[in-house]
């Protein structure tokens, strides 16, 4: 039994009882981490973390579970629900992140991943294309393109200048993979790619689609 500090964000939560909440946790030095949070389910909890957001946590390690004690915010990202569309994909890119991670797993890379998302968002970047760029880094990381593959699979007719996009994706470090443009068409194509590779190499059932 010991208290953990970490910090992450909230993929999911859940309701668990009257007034307690089972969250599911990514943060940077446990990865995936279930929990559950006493009273959160009020409106003034102090531990009712806003899932847009990245927080410091105070987990209790009661050996068999874990129990939140204290959730801080360190970075509000309050421009995204003003958004509709930037709202849908930061929803979309909690659910796949908690679809596709294991618990307790090192989980550093993706974190950073969902957070670079999300201050491109925060600051208007095209949701299309942060949906598109965030989507195909993830499932690299993931090894659905296969071990160190870092150009398009080319499973799917694209324009010269979609797919040099994609090899960009695929061989940039994450902390650069948001730093280049494309044209309206462009990003059609690669959302239309990502998303289409996704199905068709994912068993994944994503509420969050029925959106796009």
């Amino acid at each position: 039994m010991s208290i953990i500090k970490d910090c992450g964000i909230v993929l999911r939560e859940n309701i668990a009882g009257e007034t307690n909440k089972r969250l599911v946790l990514l943060t940077k030095n446990h990865g995936k981490v279930v929990v559950f949070a006493r009273g959160a389910k009020g409106a003034k909890s102090k531990l009712s973390a806003n899932k847009l957001s990245y927080n410091e946590f105070v987990i209790y390690d009661g050996g068999q579970f874990f129990s939140l004690t204290q959730c801080s915010p360190i970075v509000q990202f309050a421009n995204i629900p003003l958004d509709y569309n930037a709202f849908c994909v930061a929803n979309f890119i909690l659910e796949l992140s908690d679809k596709i991670m294991l618990e307790n797993m090192e989980a550093l890379d993706t974190l950073n991943l969902v957070l670079m998302a999300f201050y491109r968002l925060e600051k208007a970047a095209l949701p299309s294309l942060v949906q598109a760029v965030f989507t195909l880094k993830l499932l690299q990381k993931e090894g659905f393109f296969g071990e160190h593959c870092t150009e398009n699979p080319d499973f799917m007719n694209i324009s010269k200048e979609a797919n040099a996009a994609i090899n960009y994706i695929l061989s940039t470090p994450i902390k650069r993979v948001f730093n280049f443009r494309v044209s309206s068409d462009v990003m059609n194509e690669l959302q239309q790619y990502a998303l289409l590779f996704l199905q068709q190499n994912v068993d994944l059932q994503l509420k969050s689609l029925e959106f796009f």
